[in-house]
């Protein structure tokens, strides 16, 4: 493989070392785990995994007061860009997980893990 798409292809803790040597690192964002009891999934998960969610939708599935949090921490971040996000299942468990971006950066991911519509981990970005 071609050394500049094996650093575009490079995922989570991985290290591409080239022909010449030079190590790349990814550097993966850290996380805080936080409780949020607080949050409801307003709309149930659907079947389209890896389908942008703009921010009109993201309303409709967390409320107004939810994006209110997600948008604090964006500014807490200093990210700029709008709010996206992506239905994602985890290999493990086959549970739901909504991952939220900011202009493209990963800024937070929500978690069900009973399926019962409430947040149990709210996992935000820490500063680097």
């Amino acid at each position: 493989m071609k050394c500049r798409i094996a650093v575009r292809k490079q995922r989570g803790a991985a290290i591409v070392v080239n022909h010449r040597g030079r190590v790349y690192r990814h550097r993966a964002p850290r996380w805080h785990r936080r409780p949020a009891r607080d949050i409801v999934f307003r709309r149930r998960p659907h079947r389209d995994e890896g389908v942008s969610i703009r921010v009109e939708i993201l309303i409709d599935i967390l409320g107004r007061s939810g994006v209110r949090r997600l948008e604090a921490e964006r500014r807490r971040l200093d990210l700029r860009g709008a709010l996206t996000a992506q239905w994602v299942s985890t290999d493990r468990t086959g549970e739901r997980v909504l991952r939220v971006r900011a202009g493209g950066h990963p800024l937070a991911a929500l978690v069900d893990r009973t399926g019962d519509g409430y947040v149990e981990d709210l996992y935000v970005r820490r500063d680097r």
